[in-house]
């Protein structure tokens, strides 16, 4: 719409004032735009933190058969389809949430190389067994404590996660024309924002329970 505002004033095909108003419209459109996903986002975020998800939840998600063809898919390492490599995808979005119990947002701009980082680097638990982190700053909890989201993960996910990377990812990432880096990306090799993370492990979850 800004292009062809911009064609009537390099052809003179309006006068100043219309195309001073067309444009002071189409900047309000995208102001609001941008507070209307800002909205969206924040009660996303919220309706993830009001899930519950009991001890059945978790033993039914390792149960289902979705799972259970995603962990066999990262045992054989086998050539899929996009859909089943979304399959493996939303799988391990869903892994590291529930054993996380984080939002769905701290794994938004999830980066290959913090995951390479964060292998590279293990740390001890409380019961001396050995685990990957990583933090993550775009948790809704950040902006109120001013400290990062930890996720960790088991030496299981971590390994599962570095096949899928090797393995499955570079599949999707083929389909964009520039490979953003990121683990977890769109069936076209885009990014994901918030919303589609929900929208994965949301799928993932009730999926289970139904």
């Amino acid at each position: 719409m800004l292009e062809f505002v911009r064609f009537l004033q390099r052809h003179d095909m309006a006068d100043s004032q219309t195309l001073i108003r067309a444009e002071l419209f189409l900047s309000n459109m995208r102001t609001n735009l941008k507070a209307r996903q800002s909205v969206d986002r924040a009660k996303f975020q919220d309706e993830d933190a009001q899930i519950l998800v009991t001890q059945e939840d978790f033993n039914m998600f390792y149960d289902s058969i979705k799972a259970k063809s995603a962990v066999l898919a990262l045992e054989t390492v086998p050539s899929l389809l996009i859909r089943e490599i979304v399959n493996l995808r939303n799988f391990l979005i869903a892994s590291i949430i529930l054993e996380n119990a984080c939002r769905p947002a701290a794994l938004y701009d999830f980066k290959v190389s913090t995951l390479e980082k964060a292998k590279a680097h293990p740390i001890t638990d409380a019961n001396g067994k050995e685990r990957f982190a990583f933090p993550s700053f775009q948790d809704k909890t950040v902006s109120s404590t001013g400290k990062p989201t930890y996720i960790v993960l088991s030496p299981q996910l971590m390994e599962r996660l570095l096949i899928y990377v090797r393995k499955f990812r570079g599949k999707i990432a083929a389909r964009s024309n520039r490979d953003i880096g990121d683990v977890f990306l769109k069936e076209k090799g885009t990014k994901m924002n918030t919303e589609n993370v929900s929208m994965a492990y949301r799928l993932v979850l009730f999926t289970c329970r139904s």
